[in-house]
């Protein structure tokens, strides 16, 4: 079963949903940004899960820093926390050989705080590229 996970910026987002994971207990959880590190010098080379949650803005590069991670870490999983145009979800699965799913973020980001508060209270949308990434990414989130 999934066992590791990868939280890939750490910024409000992606903090927060790491120290969630974190907190639940019920995976070995690993951050990365490259101004922030965490637990960085363990870091296995495969991942079961991993979390993008950095900003995607037209023409960065989004699909292809995310690519490289997915080629980098190996994941079963990828869960992509960030506001995306349309099709980008489906452009990046077409170029990896996991399961890909879509889980916006709702809530407010007053502070860390309040923002766990609201991912806890509203919970996580899944939209996977299939049905199975949909399954597996949803029973990650219950897990949490």
């Amino acid at each position: 079963m999934l066992k590791t996970v990868l939280v890939v910026g750490l910024g409000e987002v992606g903090m927060a949903l790491y120290e969630i994971i974190n907190e639940s207990g019920k995976y070995e959880v690993y951050g990365y940004d490259p101004l922030v590190n965490l637990n960085h010098q363990n870091v296995p080379n495969e991942m079961d899960i991993l979390h993008i949650c950095f900003a995607y803005k037209l023409d960065n590069g989004f699909i292809s820093s995310v690519v490289n991670y997915v080629f980098k870490y190996k994941p079963k999983l990828l869960i992509i926390n960030s506001t995306v145009k349309p099709t980008t979800t489906e452009a990046i699965s077409k170029l990896v050989q996991c399961k890909v799913a879509f889980s916006p973020v709702l809530g407010t980001h007053v502070n860390k705080e309040k923002f766990k508060q609201d991912i806890k209270y509203y919970g996580k949308f899944v939209s996977g590229v299939t049905n199975e990434a949909t399954e597996f990414a949803v029973e990650h989130f219950n897990k949490v």
